[in-house]
């Protein structure tokens, strides 16, 4: 009935702990999405300003909004329509949150699978991931924290 014999395995804890998670393909999409979540949160910024420039001397009622928004570049003045860049704030607005979400996903993932240590790179990389979501010094900083640590990454060093 059970002629075939049992063999047995002996498989150490840093095999049973590697997964994709550590693969340099989830590497690379986290820090492509943490990348895009500065880029996408610097733009943000950056149009948010241009608009509230442009409308800071609109009184309501006695004038409309400004037909044209003007941004200064190396090369000279770029001018576009309130609609276009008010779509543009929007858009970078959501993708912002959905990049960062994403991000503090992918940590939580790493957390529950137990890839990094919430006393350690995981919970830094938590804190850094919501810190992101605290306006522009936020996505300054929590930019900061990931792009050094994507060089570190990428540049084959240990972050932690």
């Amino acid at each position: 009935m059970f002629s075939h014999p049992a063999v047995a395995t002996v498989v150490s804890a840093s095999e049973v702990n590697t997964s994709y998670v550590e693969g340099t393909a989830w590497n690379a999409l986290s820090n492509t999405n943490n990348a895009l979540a500065f880029v996408v949160s610097s733009a943000n910024q950056y149009v948010s300003n241009a608009l509230s420039y442009s409308t800071r001397y609109y009184i309501e009622g006695f004038s409309k909004i400004a037909p044209e928004i003007r941004f200064q570049t190396p090369v000279g003045n770029f001018y576009t329509t309130f609609q276009a860049v008010k779509t543009v704030g929007n858009v970078t607005r959501k993708l912002g949150r959905i990049t960062g979400w994403v991000g503090i996903g992918m940590t939580g993932y790493e957390l529950l699978t137990r890839q990094k240590e919430l006393y350690g790179e995981g919970g830094l990389d938590l804190i850094m991931g919501v810190v992101g979501f605290c306006g522009p010094y936020g996505w300054l900083i929590s930019g900061a924290y990931f792009g050094g640590k994507m060089i570190l990454e990428v540049t084959d060093n240990k972050f932690w």
